[in-house]
């Protein structure tokens, strides 16, 4: 294998990031490819720049087995598939996500649509979708010819003193987080003056009504911004501890049944009523001033992130930005830190990022309803090791696709001897 650097490349319309026998893999294959990916992930943008490299590398890498596979000597030609096969599968497939996406009566060119619009070209889109079915589909063939005892989990057989090695290799990957220790960078879209002038005067309004007797349920159908409680007289619930932000829960709690409090977040204002409390919950009513953003706010929080974001990646000290620029009150002393933050309080998406992370690595900026945050992660409190009774089924699956995985590296190692295969650095 030879690597070249595609930057040798620069004067031509479509850089070669690799070459298989005839095939040519161009830099507009892998950005689509790359594009795709994100799309059906669900994200704009991976959580880091190191994950964003890693998925890029990935897809390379995908492209290079299907041509590989796409070029297979004609002793191998056993496993070919019939192009048609696969277009038509690739369109079921495509019309099953597009129902899944867009309702049942989505079509292709509603998906095609979507990919456009998203910036991805529709042909090539399918073409590069095709070859990964072709991949697929031809693995699975050579394992069911080769190695047929890995191509069906149900007829594989594995005994229990290679199941316990593979389990002590892997044990501490099974142990489910428990808590992730966290720091955060908050930037909100902070009213204007003149806006917070307007705010504070509906919060005084609001005040001065229920200090002279006004039923708060009435004011609150009135003047509360939380237009689905407003429409009950700002009745939240029973609330429990964790349910609300840490600010509105301590106010909450430290409010003596019967009586009010008003505590600001970065949400808006809460004018809170408690009228029962226990131990761990309360019945609260609330009128909600919002201080959440509008055209202008949006403006000046994304100019701040861009000095945020320059800072964090000339690798200044995280927790000294944080101090500087960030809006949470609660943790911007103590450098962002907000502890370790229990994996049953977090939002699922949220969640989905942190375990892509490595301690010392913080996120891409997430957008929230109330700005922007940059997590870093700190460290991961892991829960018990898991029992390898109760979890051999779930490791005799992990190592079934091991078994598989490697077989078919090696076999795709062997298809790079036999085939002339030129990889060049992506710039």
């Amino acid at each position: 294998m030879t690597i070249l650097s595609a930057s040798s490349f620069a004067g031509e319309a479509d850089k070669i990031v690799a070459v298989v026998n005839d095939d040519v893999i161009t830099q507009s294959e892998l950005d689509n490819y790359f594009k795709i990916s994100k799309l059906l992930m669900g994200v704009e943008k991976m959580p880091n720049p190191r994950l964003e490299e890693n998925l890029l590398e990935e897809r390379l890498n995908a492209l290079v087995n299907y041509a590989l596979v796409d070029n297979m000597p004609e002793s191998l030609s056993y496993l070919r598939i019939d192009q048609s096969e696969i277009q038509k599968e690739n369109l079921r497939i495509l019309e099953e996500f597009a129902s899944e996406m867009f309702g049942e009566e989505a079509t292709i060119d509603t998906l095609k649509s979507y990919f456009e619009n998203a910036g991805l070209e529709w042909e090539l889109s399918m073409r590069l979708m095709e070859k990964e079915l072709m991949y697929n589909a031809v693995t699975e063939r050579y394992l069911a010819f080769n190695y047929p005892e890995l191509s069906n989990f149900q007829k594989f057989n594995v005994d229990d003193e290679e199941l316990l090695e593979f389990y002590q290799q892997i044990k501490d990957s099974l142990r489910m987080p428990l808590s992730y220790h966290l720091s955060r960078i908050v930037l909100s879209p902070n009213p204007s003056e003149q806006r917070m002038m307007q705010i504070n005067r509906k919060a005084n309004q609001v005040l001065q009504a229920l200090s002279e007797g006004e039923d708060f349920r009435s004011i609150a159908s009135i003047y509360s911004e939380d237009k689905e409680t407003a429409a009950n007289g700002g009745y939240l619930g029973i609330v429990h501890r964790g349910d609300m932000l840490p600010e509105v829960e301590n106010s909450i709690f430290s409010i003596e049944p019967g009586n009010m409090g008003v505590i600001q977040s970065m949400e808006g204002i809460h004018i809170l009523y408690v009228p029962t409390r226990w131990a761990d919950s309360a019945r609260v009513y609330q009128i909600f001033i919002s201080m959440l953003p509008n055209s202008e706010d949006s403006l000046r929080v994304l100019q701040k992130l861009d000095s945020v974001t320059a800072r964090l990646d000339r690798g200044e000290d995280f927790a000294q930005v944080a101090r500087i620029y960030s809006d949470d009150p609660y943790s911007r002393e103590q450098g962002g830190d907000v502890g370790n933050v229990p994996v049953d309080s977090m939002d699922v998406s949220l969640l989905s990022i942190l375990t892509m992370l490595e301690p010392g690595e913080y996120t891409s900026p997430i957008q929230s309803p109330f700005g922007y945050v940059i997590f870093k992660l700190h460290e991961v409190n892991l829960g018990e090791p898991v029992d390898f009774q109760e979890a051999k089924e779930q490791l005799k699956q992990n190592y079934f696709l091991r078994q598989r995985q490697q077989v078919i590296n090696r076999w795709i190692d062997s298809l790079k001897q036999q085939l002339y295969f030129e990889q060049r650095t992506i710039p």
